[in-house]
């Protein structure tokens, strides 16, 4: 049985955070992508989230962004509600090309460039095009940018939140032997993102067999009425 914790106080946190930082909110869908994911790791619940929306609708914006409000209030927020931190949170991102996943990390560290711009006080211990590194007096957070491509070897780490970007273009065996075990010893959360695709692939096997509430999709017809 999971601790109940204020779950919604959280997602407040998080929508003044974003207000106060980019001056608008989360769309509903982006909302419920970001609620799912959040809940998961607070609880540690380890599931799989999938998030099929359509180009150009927000689903890395809304996954950069909850991972800057992660890397400022996950340690304070543990702290507060008696939740026993991970000593290091590790965040992994991964598309299938280099440039796929550093659309992701980019967006997490223009938006951790502008919280440090809009006076919160960020030290950056690794910054660079690959990795962010920001440790204060609880811990350690950490983001690593990783190709997905099957040709590629990505560094052993352990991870607590895995992120795949065009998740609809993954190679099946490489995230299942390769990336997946990093976040076993951990019980990892892992957020697939992703656009409709043309093959049977491990992407649309999670759209057909997880829970609806483990499955965020928006067509594009819903997200112009969304943004309208």
């Amino acid at each position: 049985v999971h601790k109940q914790l204020p779950l919604q106080k959280i997602f407040e946190l998080r929508d003044r955070f974003i207000r106060t930082i980019k001056g608008r909110d989360l769309f509903p869908s982006q909302k419920l992508l970001s609620n799912k994911a959040l809940e998961s790791v607070f609880l540690n619940k380890g599931e799989i989230i999938v998030g099929e929306f359509s180009r150009q609708t927000g689903k890395s914006t809304a996954m950069a962004e909850s991972d800057s409000f992660l890397f400022l209030f996950y340690y304070s927020i543990c702290k507060k509600l008696n939740i026993v931190p991970f000593t290091d949170f590790n965040i992994g991102f991964f598309a299938p090309q280099q440039e796929q996943a550093r659309t992701i990390f980019s967006l997490l560290r223009d938006f951790l460039m502008l919280c440090k711009k809009k006076g919160i006080e960020l030290e950056f211990d690794t910054f660079n095009g690959n990795t962010i590194n920001i440790t204060n007096k609880y811990g350690k957070c950490q983001a690593y940018c990783f190709t997905a491509s099957p040709t590629s070897h990505p560094e052993s780490k352990t991870f607590h939140l895995i992120i795949y970007d065009e998740s609809q273009d993954l190679v099946d065996k490489q995230v299942e032997k390769a990336i997946m075990p990093m976040g076993s010893a951990t019980n990892a959360t892992q957020v697939f993102i992703g656009v409709a695709g043309y093959q049977m692939c491990k992407f649309w096997e999670l759209i057909e067999q997880l829970p609806q509430e483990n499955k965020i999709i928006l067509p594009v017809d819903e997200a112009i009425i969304e943004r309208e």
